[in-house]
């Protein structure tokens, strides 16, 4: 590196990198690549060591951003009462309930933390009725987000979870 008289080696080094952001990123992204398994080992552990930390900054982050966390959470409620009104509901009786909630995960076979999850999301015009109405853990259901579970099923195989 060539370095300008009179200005500090930090200083220069910063504006460099500024000036070749592009060579930067590529080079991070090399680097990355090529360590990427104890990168992703040492963040897990990481995560693990600090959660009681992890949770604290969150909080502090929530209550810092209170107001568009709460927009955010009202839009998304107004959002699905929307979608709610618009699909067919179906009355469900608390014996069929009861029946899904003390079934196994339809994905891992896991009886912990059990939810219910539509088969076709009311996102998606599914009905609000038993027959579309599934067992899933909380960490199944929160994997297959808004999809059928026939694309959930596929984007598993793609990865490589399944």
């Amino acid at each position: 590196m060539k370095f300008i008289k009179g200005i500090p080696e930090a200083e220069y080094k910063r504006i460099w990198r500024e000036n070749n952001r592009d060579r930067v990123l590529a080079s991070k992204k090399r680097s990355y690549e090529k360590n990427k398994d104890s990168i992703l080992k040492a963040n897990s552990e990481y995560r693990q060591n600090n959660h009681e930390h992890r949770l604290t900054i969150e909080k502090a982050s929530r209550e810092r951003n209170i107001n568009r966390v709460r927009a955010s959470k009202v839009l998304s409620q107004a959002k699905r009462k929307k979608r709610m009104s618009e699909c067919k509901i179906y009355h469900i009786l608390d014996k069929d309930l009861a029946k899904l909630y003390t079934g196994q995960c339809y994905n891992c076979g896991s009886s912990k933390n059990q939810s219910i999850d539509h088969r076709i999301p009311i996102s998606r015009n599914g009905d609000h009725g038993i027959g579309n109405l599934m067992t899933l853990c909380r960490t199944c259901n929160a994997s297959k987000k808004d999809r059928t579970i026939m694309e959930w099923k596929l984007s598993k195989i793609k990865k490589g979870d399944d």
